[in-house]
């Protein structure tokens, strides 16, 4: 079972990657932990990311997927702002992903990285990403506004009727 948690900084991604991991027994990976330096320091500078900059990336962590797909599954938080950066996580719509797609106001996620000390990210880059981000029409959306607990049994209820 390959899960995806996507979704603009700020949404509880990693949060929510972690549970479902912990739900399911799969292991976890924080797209972020695979960014390079260039990427990091980038991001550190206050300055987006485009295409060329992801693109390495991205294919790393589909080859992850295609790898722990073969061996039972995993979950991925990963921002997959655009349907062709979800494109290439699921090497183009072969692997059997359960997308969990994490929404919520700018307001509610500028507040949560303000409050975020131990991220590279820099809040001021928040707009952008809501401008790039394309939500896709499949998966399931759920609004971060909610608790935790309650984002994650939707999460779960949904992977529960598709597997």
């Amino acid at each position: 079972m390959l899960i995806v948690v996507a979704g603009v900084s700020g949404t509880g991604k990693s949060t929510v990657g972690k549970a479902l991991a912990g739900h399911y027994s799969l292991p976890f990976f924080d797209g972020d932990d695979f960014h390079s330096k260039a990427n990091i320091e980038k991001m550190k500078r206050g300055k987006a990311l485009n295409d060329e900059d992801r693109f390495p990336w991205l294919e790393a962590l589909s080859n992850l997927l295609i790898e722990h797909e073969k061996a039972g599954g995993a979950v991925l938080a990963c921002s997959a702002l655009k349907e062709a950066y979800r494109n290439i996580l699921s090497a183009n719509k072969t692997l059997p992903v359960h997308w969990i797609v994490l929404t919520g106001s700018e307001a509610l996620l500028a507040s949560r990285l303000s409050s975020r000390n131990d991220h590279f990210f820099d809040p001021k880059l928040l707009r952008s990403q809501l401008n790039t981000f394309q939500l896709p029409y499949y998966g399931k959306h759920i609004d971060v506004a909610m608790p935790v607990e309650e984002v994650v049994h939707s999460a779960i209820k949904f992977i529960n009727r598709n597997v």
